[in-house]
């Protein structure tokens, strides 16, 4: 069967990879199931513990984004319920894990686009020579592998517009495999160097509720991180790159999205009572290739830049860890209305203990522009709470 003209960028973004946009901190201890992961925030290097523990992660999260574009004004909500559960021992670290997404796009002169999303993750993690070399495997498989119906592939491929920060956005595509190695050849006090790489292998799934598949090309990563102290300071720098694979529609038409890079620096001042923090991000994606005949559009392929500056704080209080934070984000270059963009991000946030876990309260707001001068806002709210329970 060959494949019909569809919209390319659904094609193309339904199967790129999972590159962070804005974070870019190696964490080789992530969860494998991710490859390797990058997050914000300075970083430390990791040892093993020398006991054993049952460790509970789960919240809720929530975002909106509102903004102008050709067409008209355009809003999106996303709500996620993540839940985590991980047995770490000396040298073995055997996780699961789920997460659900109900999301709700308003288009210009159209009805309000709902999409459901849900994914099941599973992981092992191997560390030898006290944790100087690491070892894992991972698989993600969706809730659902069946195709889009016209509105829930709308609003997918709404969602996945560059700017808009959400956590998941993409179609679930198929079950996808991931092998990651990494270790630290270099630690110790005030000083660790980590170096990874991931071999992350994804299956076909169906793109449109039409029967018409994709079989997504393998993604190749290459990571590493030095981190480096003396004192009351901490400094990190964390370098990725990600080579992608040629995918495949069916009829034989192939493409390929560019490879990207990224890269984290921050710096930490710890104080008695607090700690102030400096982080920048920049994440980059090359134009891709495709097939003179393939039914997609050249410019759907286009690469761009984003990038993020943080300066943020917390007090230590009686109360719990209050924080404040203020960020600068930046994206130039991607296709559609918020590949061109730049916004401010103030934050404010709250973690104590509670009971025997740690409870955590988060909110941001987005001000911004996006293409010609158009208005970008929105804002995110998180709770987090994390249980550690001991044999």
């Amino acid at each position: 069967m060959k494949a019909r003209p569809a919209p390319a960028s659904r094609l193309r973004r339904w199967s790129r990879g999972s590159l962070g946009r804005y974070g870019v901190v190696l964490s080789l201890a992530g969860n494998p199931a991710f490859g390797l992961l990058f997050a914000t925030g300075a970083s430390a290097a990791v040892r093993s513990t020398d006991t054993s523990y049952l460790e509970l992660h789960t919240g809720a999260a929530y975002h909106s984004r509102e903004w102008e574009g050709l067409r008209g004004g355009f809003s999106a909500i996303q709500y996620m319920l993540p839940v985590d559960l991980a047995w770490r021992m000396p040298s073995f670290r055997l996780s699961a894990g789920a997460d659900f997404t109900r999301a709700d796009v308003d288009l210009p002169g159209g009805p309000r686009a709902p999409l459901s999303l849900g994914e099941f993750r599973g992981a092992s993690e191997f560390s030898f020579r006290r944790d100087r070399v690491r070892m894992a495997a991972g698989v993600r498989v969706p809730s659902s592998a069946a195709g889009l119906g016209p509105t829930s592939a709308r609003a997918a491929e709404l969602l996945d517009e560059v700017a808009l920060g959400l956590p998941r956005a993409l179609h679930p595509g198929g079950p996808c495999l991931v092998l990651e190695a990494g270790g630290q050849p270099v630690r110790r006090t005030g000083l660790a160097l980590q170096v990874g790489t991931a071999w992350e292998r994804r299956g076909s799934y169906e793109i449109l509720a039409d029967g018409r598949r994709l079989d997504p090309g393998d993604v190749w990563k290459l990571a590493g991180g030095l981190t480096a102290g003396r004192g009351a300071i901490l400094g990190d720098l964390g370098l990725r790159w990600e080579a992608m694979g040629r995918s495949t529609l069916d009829g034989g038409y192939s493409y390929r999205d560019g490879n990207a890079f990224a890269m984290r620096a921050g710096l930490r001042r710890q104080y008695e009572r607090g700690r102030l923090d400096v982080a920048g991000t920049v994440a980059t994606r090359a134009d891709g290739s495709m097939d003179p005949s393939a039914p997609m559009n050249a410019p759907s392929l286009g690469g761009g830049t984003a990038s993020r500056l943080v300066f943020s704080g917390v007090r230590f209080t009686s109360a719990g860890e209050l924080g404040l934070s203020l960020g600068l984000l930046g994206v130039r270059g991607y296709p559609g209305d918020l590949g061109s963009a730049w916004a401010l991000e103030p934050g404010l946030s709250w973690t104590r203990g509670l009971g025997e876990g740690r409870l955590g309260l988060a909110v941001r707001g987005v001000y911004g522009r996006c293409r010609e001068g158009r208005a970008l806002r929105g804002s995110d709210a998180s709770l987090s709470w994390q249980r550690r329970w001991r044999p």
